[in-house]
């Protein structure tokens, strides 16, 4: 049987970040973190008095997520969170002393990650690759264009035959639900 690879950007992107994000989770773990609070301790780290929304920024993460991390990390006595004095909406993040030696120790993980990453790479290579990822992460806003585009696209004339047949397949395969059955079921739940 030949195995196909899929070898698209946003695959192999995400192959990579989970393989590393699997290994250093657990490697964190240790010290009672994940790869999310290693990146916001670290970006603190690099440059210490951020707000919220810079961080969610830096960080990739959405403020919902971020705020679950700095709460932990807070519980945790790793960060202080204070809202300044002239805009009541904006939240200031520090570390603590001890966030200042476990981000310390994110930091030291993550170069040796960074060493293991670049393992037979030259330097002309490894320049060339953050180049290339920059543009690629300028390029990821168009996602979003694309997908505000497709909710407004009609189904493509062009859709295979065997995909309409398949789908036909399938939604005929499936057992209509009447309204009692359908409470029967939540109900039953």
């Amino acid at each position: 049987m030949t195995r196909h690879h899929h070898d698209t950007l946003p695959f192999l992107i995400h192959r990579i970040a989970a393989r590393v994000a699997d290994s250093v989770n657990k490697e964190f773990g240790v010290i009672g973190v994940n790869i999310y609070a290693a990146r916001v301790l670290i970006l603190l780290k690099l440059d210490d008095d951020r707000t919220v929304g810079d961080l969610a920024e830096h960080a990739a993460l959405d403020q919902t997520t971020l705020s679950h991390i700095l709460r932990r990390l807070q519980r945790q006595g790793l960060v202080t969170r204070t809202r300044q004095e002239h805009d009541n909406r904006s939240v200031l993040v520090s570390l603590t002393d001890e966030g200042k030696r476990v981000a310390a120790v994110c930091w030291e993980s993550a170069q040796a990650h960074d060493a293991l990453l670049r393992e037979g790479l030259s330097a002309a290579d490894v320049a060339e690759l953050k180049r290339m990822l920059r543009r690629m992460y300028e390029n990821v806003p168009l996602f979003q264009v694309r997908s505000d585009a497709a909710k407004l696209t009609p189904t493509r004339p062009d859709d295979s035959a065997r995909a309409m047949k398949d789908q036909l397949g399938h939604a005929s395969r499936k057992r209509p639900i009447d309204s009692k059955s359908r409470r029967k079921s939540v109900h039953s739940v």
